[in-house]
């Protein structure tokens, strides 16, 4: 999600704003303030460390920590009650931590590269009461309560080759496993996503996809691969459907719905907030209705789902979105559900300019983390 200067921009802010609400308490472990990144590599760490550090020298408290005369906390805040205490935890070099878990010790590695470069050694100084950065592989023992800002960024190599919602499904299980860690108001970046959806005319892949139902190569009977489809394996009695993953902008396609025209006006599919706690049963989220557009005359072969994030309150980012008639390049990947009773440009509906809509719902399972689909025709048979 880095590639794009303007959605790295929207991270840095969001990183920048959780870090200065941290309050600061000399007296607690980690001075109170603890930033656990989730993320595959240190980057949204060091944007981090780079905030508190700056936050240290703007709000003038290298002077006042390094002489022990930083102010008492405020009434109610938790901490000791005497002055002397207080004072000699300042001088024991309790300080800001942000703390970046890597997957792999090549993560790891790397990491540990870029954090010894001078111009990130800078960053944390050699004072004692300056922030630093920890990287460690696996997991960390952290006390409950203890985090104060939570961050990701939307993309995890361990989902590399899914479809785009996959990754912030795991990332809410992860929330879902700290939870516990995470102090009362803690900073959450990013803080939700939404699914959006629209139909596509895409009838070269939808002939590609479907199963082979006659000879070839001179009469070759090859039949049994048809096992291998997914409609084989899909549960008979289950409608909703799974989707595969796929970079639209390499398959020739076009956008047959009104709400596609904008990924603003697109119809969103279901919100998770990474606040609320994950469901133990299978989450179905309200249908929505998609209308095709007038000007459809390919047709309607297949429902598209792309993710927004917001990694600020009313500050959505997208690395998936479509444009005015079709998919660009990205580095994500679209999720495709091929339509079982397609509409082609040939069809009586199309030729009569008849209003299409596809009315199409989602269901969350958490024991496999997969999102599918249930879609049908206006008309009342399935899509």
């Amino acid at each position: 999600a880095l590639a794009a200067a303007s959605r790295a921009s929207e991270l840095r802010r969001a990183v920048v704003a959780a870090t200065r609400r941290l309050a600061w308490r000399p007296w607690q472990e980690h001075a109170g303030a603890l930033v656990l990144d989730l993320s595959d590599g240190p980057l949204l760490a060091f944007v981090a460390l780079a905030s508190l550090a700056g936050s240290r020298r703007r709000s003038g408290l290298r002077g006042s920590l390094a002489m022990g005369t930083f102010g008492r906390p405020k009434c109610g805040a938790p901490g000791p009650r005497s002055k002397r205490l207080r004072t000699l935890l300042r001088m024991s070099g309790r300080r800001p931590v942000v703390l970046s878990l890597e997957n792999t010790a090549e993560d790891l590695e790397v990491a540990r590269d870029i954090a010894t470069a001078p111009s990130a050694a800078r960053l944390t100084g050699r004072l004692p009461h300056a922030p630093c950065l920890h990287l460690l592989q696996g997991t960390p023992a952290l006390a409950a309560g203890s985090v104060g800002a939570l961050l990701s960024e939307p993309y995890a190599r361990a989902c590399e080759g899914q479809v785009c919602d996959a990754q912030l499904w795991q990332h809410w299980a992860q929330v879902e496993a700290l939870r516990w860690t995470l102090a009362n108001g803690a900073s959450l970046v990013p803080r939700a996503f939404r699914m959006r959806a629209c139909l596509i005319a895409c009838p070269e892949l939808w002939r590609r996809r479907q199963p082979i139902s006659g000879l070839v190569c001179g009469g070759v009977d090859v039949a049994s691969i048809n096992r291998l489809h997914p409609d084989a394996s899909a549960n008979a009695g289950d409608a909703f459907r799974e989707r595969f993953p796929c970079s639209l902008w390499q398959v020739a396609h076009t956008i047959a719905s009104r709400a596609g025209s904008s990924s603003a006006d697109a119809d969103v599919l279901c919100v998770v907030d990474f606040a609320t706690s994950m469901p133990r049963r299978s989450r179905c989220f309200p249908p929505v209705v998609l209308k095709a557009a007038k000007e459809a005359t390919q047709g309607i072969q297949a429902l598209v789902t792309w993710t927004e994030v917001e990694v600020a309150e009313g500050r959505w980012i997208s690395s998936s979105a479509p444009s005015e008639c079709d998919f660009r390049p990205a580095p994500d990947l679209q999720g495709v559900m091929l339509a079982r009773n397609p509409l082609f440009p040939g069809d009586a509906r199309c030729r009569g300019g008849e209003h299409l809509a596809v009315i199409a719902s989602g269901r969350f399972d958490p024991r496999d983390g997969c999102f599918r689909i249930r879609a049908g025709w206006d008309a009342g048979h399935e899509f």
